[in-house]
């Protein structure tokens, strides 16, 4: 019985891809959830060996590309974007080490990025206890 779900199991570093519903949301599976299987509102996608998955999971992330998923996304109810839609998604490739190169360059600005939308509010709130958000 096992053998029928062997397409719905996972392996550490696969990106699972909601595909319906809230279309588009990404997440890299962890260790922990290896051999766990996923239901049918969910795509894995397996990355081959000389290609990085963090690569494609940010390439996916780009609002370019989640564009392209939402201009692709059907249905009233549920909505949600066909597998072959997906497979259809082509990811340019550059050699693994540049590959690498980017997702560091990436991660760096996201993390930049965090730490400051992390200092916002406290900075917020320090000008309005002095009076300088109001004219």
């Amino acid at each position: 019985m096992d053998e029928q779900f062997k397409r719905s199991r996972l392996a550490k570093g696969d990106i699972l891809l909601s595909i319906r519903g809230s279309v588009g949301r990404l997440v890299m599976v962890p260790e922990q959830l290896a051999n766990a299987n996923i239901t049918q509102d969910n795509a894995r996608l397996t990355i081959q060996n000389h290609v990085s998955s963090a690569f494609v999971f940010w390439y996916i992330q780009a609002e370019s590309t989640q564009s392209r998923m939402r201009q692709a996304t059907k249905g009233v109810a549920v909505r949600g974007i066909n597998i072959g839609d997906v497979r259809a998604l082509q990811v340019p490739l550059s050699s693994k080490d540049e590959q690498v190169e980017i997702v560091n360059r990436i991660e760096a600005r996201y993390l930049k990025a965090k730490a400051k939308v992390g200092r916002l509010p406290p900075a917020l709130l320090a000008k309005a206890f002095r009076g300088e958000l109001v004219a």
